[in-house]
């Protein structure tokens, strides 16, 4: 299972920071039809979309009561470490796993805020230099 703790719009684009039982973080970006990234596998788009790790999911989901395409990464890498605060005695790793990450560096929920709206910047990106122009929520082309 996992808990939202943060689920916010950046330009039009919904994200959101998820905290894993394992406790790591991962983020998410939601696309649109409109959107060059709109159901694209992440793989095909590690050459446009710079994230923590890369991009590691792409499917259609429900974060936060928001059905959709969504494009993600994780904080559980080499070089990372699960955040103690998000484990209990109910969920907690076994010992071998977090001594994998021993010496690994917590990703806060800032950090993953970072990264998801950098994904959103090479989205619009994306979309300009393909001559798509996503609607803003006011009405204007962004």
């Amino acid at each position: 299972m996992y808990k939202i703790e943060v689920h916010e719009k950046f330009k039009t684009y919904e994200y959101c920071v998820v905290a894993t039982e394992m406790g790591h973080r991962c983020g998410y970006v939601k696309t649109e039809e409109c959107d060059i990234a709109y159901k694209k596998h992440y793989d095909d788009l590690h050459s446009n979309i710079t994230c923590h790790g890369g991009l590691t999911y792409s499917d259609n989901t429900n974060f936060g009561g928001s059905e959709g395409h969504w494009i993600g990464f994780d904080c559980a890498h080499a070089g990372d470490s699960p955040d103690p605060e998000l484990l209990t005695e109910d969920n907690k790793p076994s010992s071998d796993y977090l001594s994998a990450f021993r010496g690994g560096t917590v990703r806060s929920k800032y950090f993953c805020v970072k990264w998801c709206k950098s994904i959103i910047q090479d989205i619009i990106t994306m979309n300009r230099l393909d001559g798509c122009l996503r609607v803003g929520s006011k009405g204007g082309a962004l």
